[in-house]
């Protein structure tokens, strides 16, 4: 039962993060890097592979669609 709860979180926090992220992609001209150290990741790298997982487009991707 822990570990559910702990997945939930963890699930809870990516999407709140990945939330934030398209918030400021579409309204700022801040850097993919910039924007990944503002919502909590420290690799960019990382960040873009969660962030297209979830969102199915790339962070730069998704900025020319909906900036």
């Amino acid at each position: 039962m822990l570990r559910r709860n702990r997945d939930g979180f963890a699930k809870y926090l990516i999407n709140e993060r990945i939330e934030g992220a398209k918030d400021l992609l579409r309204e700022s001209t801040l850097s993919v890097a910039d924007i990944c150290r503002k919502v909590g990741y420290n690799d960019p790298k990382h960040f873009t592979r969660l962030f297209e997982k979830n969102v199915g487009v790339k962070p730069a991707v998704y900025r020319k669609l909906y900036g």
